[in-house]
């Protein structure tokens, strides 16, 4: 079974977990919530659940897509963290 980041959105920092980071595996997505140094002990890096790809444009807005290399050094970490699981 191979993880894969799928996309990445930023929040701007309106709250703690900024980054909302879907990842794919065998045709299921998980989402895990991130903020900017989630593997510290006061930062916050956490499965959320799963994510079904919406059939419209009603589903909620959570940020503006970044690319992984954008992504904060930590939350870098977290992402190969997930993929190597």
């Amino acid at each position: 079974m191979t993880t894969q980041l799928v996309s990445a959105l930023d929040n701007g920092g309106e709250t703690f977990d900024r980054y909302t980071l879907c990842c794919a595996q065998d045709g299921a997505y998980w989402v895990y919530g991130a903020s900017e140094n989630p593997t510290h002990p006061q930062g916050f890096g956490q499965f959320v659940g799963e994510y079904y790809l919406p059939d419209s444009d009603e589903s909620p807005e959570v940020g503006l897509p970044i690319a992984f290399g954008d992504l904060p050094e930590g939350v870098q970490k977290f992402v190969r963290m997930i993929e190597a699981e």
